[in-house]
């Protein structure tokens, strides 16, 4: 168990050490996003869509302290909508509807995806970027192909 623990301890500072411009840019696009009161909307497939409700829910319910709400929302997470958009426009499309109903030029896109090849996060990208919502691609080392993805 120790092990395990020191193997995941040295990989998070191995990329905290490599991503850390990253990070900070990451950073500042979403804080500059949430002070213009825009959205910022979460999405991926199964770990990756329970991070992106666990970050929705930090912005709008609290982190760390008490403050205001902030707009934030996690794609996917309406059973009914996901559903829905899944049997009638097919599952690439599930991610990209919402965009498309409730994305606005400035808002923000963050897509989590370990290997940058799922149809449905390309196709949520292309919505959010059609609109004019800014996207930040959260890959694995096997994603770096996303950041192309237009």
């Amino acid at each position: 168990m120790r092990r395990v623990f020191a193997e995941s301890a040295a990989t998070l500072l191995a990329v905290f050490a490599r991503e850390i411009d990253s990070l900070e840019r990451m950073s500042r696009l979403l804080v500059s996003t949430l002070a213009r009161g825009r959205t910022v909307f979460f999405c991926g497939n199964g770990g990756s869509a329970a991070e992106a409700q666990h970050l929705a829910t930090e912005l709008v319910v609290r982190f760390v302290r008490n403050r205001g709400a902030l707009p934030a929302m996690a794609l996917g997470a309406d059973g009914s909508m996901l559903t829905a958009a899944g049997n009638d426009l097919g599952f690439d499309r599930v991610f990209a509807r919402q965009i498309e109903a409730l994305g606005h030029p400035g808002d923000l896109l963050v897509a989590m995806t370990t290997s940058g090849r799922s149809p449905n996060m390309i196709q949520a990208v292309r919505a959010a970027r059609a609109r004019g919502v800014q996207v930040i691609g959260m890959t694995g080392e096997a994603g770096k192909a996303f950041r192309g993805r237009r």
